[in-house]
């Protein structure tokens, strides 16, 4: 490309197979599920002159997955099917650099998702989207003011403007704070998605009621009621809060640290809404109509040596339903004791199902530049949280009485190699220790083990 136009292309492929045994009315089951998915990402961006410059992106995905089952005593093919989900989005932008302080960025772009299933056709759902930013720097002060605007055919538009400002209090400190809306349409698979898998049913809002009226004679616990589930899944609307500190007394070391709270309406959530007599789950996406997310973040950075660097990181998070927590304030949450029915209080509410209180991260970067390598090493650890199969008490809360799931650590490694100007090779495996728990934990398959390629021109 010519000195003032860069180009880049990104590909991932990801393929997985999964074998299971399980016992589903009353037959036992042997279960494959397979998935691949192809995803690319090409970006071109041309400088015209020291204050114009403009940028085109174009992200497309594919994924298919099929599953089937058999009869384990007779081999009889029982069920099978397939689900392909399509992904595209482009989107284009403009910046605007009149001197070294200031920047205005236009963008515009469009979403367009499209799922195909053997059993219920096909779906579609499109959105067109439009933002600006102006960043402006006055000595120490450095201010951005930004506005989103969202239109979708399926659901109402929304504005979304957010002001961030951070200020150099010294060359080591920086404050800085941020206050904005955000906006989240459901997308095509939270809407549409019925995907029998071997051990749970994973359904859209629009795909409960019939999953309902399917499964009927099979129910054996329900946590949210087909009712729930007659109207539209809503887009899930929000103001969020943010300050923070910076340290940064060298080259070698910075911390920082982030109070946050995020005040949501219509949260959009993944739960189990209920259980089949052999322990099949319904799992579907549906509205939480308050709530609230908030807590603390911490990072730090550290460079060893110019090849050598890590970070850590810890996250503390509260994560409330406001309607579940007023139900405890009022005393309308009950369990038994010892036989005996006792009226639950606040202290007893521990938030939100699928949310750790705490998390850990820890990344290795490491560098050997004479012979084009990186290479990482990643490692997360949550903590303990609840789980709608382990409502122990069968209440439809996390409370004090409950059996939490236990928390989980993974590790992750990555390599890349660059060959010639062009071309970068990555390889990585993910999940290195393999770590399963297919009971409480559907979304960690074990180990993966992946390639990429990316080509820059």
């Amino acid at each position: 490309m010519t000195p003032n136009t860069d180009a880049s292309y990104t590909a991932r492929y990801y393929t997985s197979n999964r074998d299971s045994r399980v016992n589903k009315g009353g037959d036992n089951k042997l279960g494959k599920d397979n998935v691949d998915e192809l995803s690319n990402f090409f970006k071109i961006s041309h400088k015209f002159n020291n204050y114009w410059k403009a940028e085109g992106q174009l992200y497309i995905s594919d994924y298919k997955s099929k599953s089937i089952e058999h009869i384990f005593e007779t081999g009889e093919l029982d069920s099978e099917g397939f689900l392909n989900h399509n992904f595209l989005r482009p989107e284009f932008k403009i910046y605007f650099t009149p001197n070294k302080n200031h920047t205005a960025i236009l963008g515009f772009g469009t979403t367009s998702e499209k799922i195909n299933r053997d059993d219920t056709g096909n779906n579609s759902l499109n959105a067109q989207f439009v933002y600006g930013q102006y960043d402006a720097t006055f000595g120490k002060l450095n201010v951005i003011l930004g506005a989103r605007y969202d239109n979708t055919k399926d659901f109402s538009s929304q504005f979304s403007p957010k002001l961030a400002a951070s200020y150099q209090i010294s060359n080591e400190v920086k404050i800085q704070g941020s206050i904005g809306r955000g906006f989240k349409a459901p997308d095509v698979r939270q809407l549409f998605f019925d995907w029998p898998r071997s051990n749970d049913h994973i359904l859209g809002y629009n795909a409960v009621l019939g999953a309902f009226e399917q499964y009927q004679n099979d129910i054996a616990q329900v946590f949210v009621p087909a009712s729930e589930f007659t109207g539209t899944l809503k887009p899930e609307r929000s103001v969020s809060y943010n300050l923070g500190l910076t340290y940064n007394p060298n080259r070698r070391f910075s911390a920082d640290i982030n109070f946050f709270r995020n005040n949501i309406k219509d949260m959009i959530v993944s739960q189990v809404v209920a259980v089949l007599n052999d322990g099949y789950r319904l799992r579907a996406s549906n509205n939480v109509s308050s709530a609230y997310t908030q807590g603390v973040e911490v990072n730090t950075r550290i460079k060893v040596s110019n090849n050598l660097r890590f970070n850590l990181g810890y996250q503390y998070l509260d994560a409330v339903d406001n309607d579940a927590l007023n139900a405890f304030k009022n005393g309308e949450v009950t369990t038994i004791v010892n036989g005996e029915e006792i009226t639950l209080t606040e202290r007893d509410y521990k938030g939100m199902f699928d949310r750790s209180k705490h998390m850990f991260t820890a990344k290795l970067f490491y560098e050997l530049p004479q012979y084009g390598l990186d290479m990482n090493i990643r490692a997360s650890l949550k903590s303990d949280y609840g789980y709608e199969d382990n409502d122990t008490n069968e209440n439809g809360y996390y409370d004090a009485y409950d059996v939490s799931i236990n928390g989980l650590g993974l590790v992750d490694y990555a390599i890349n190699k660059k060959l010639g100007k062009s071309f970068v090779l990555g390889a990585g495996v993910d999940n290195i220790f393999d770590y399963t728990d297919p009971l409480n934990n559907q979304f960690v398959g074990g180990r993966i083990f992946y390639t990429k390629l990316n080509y820059s021109f």
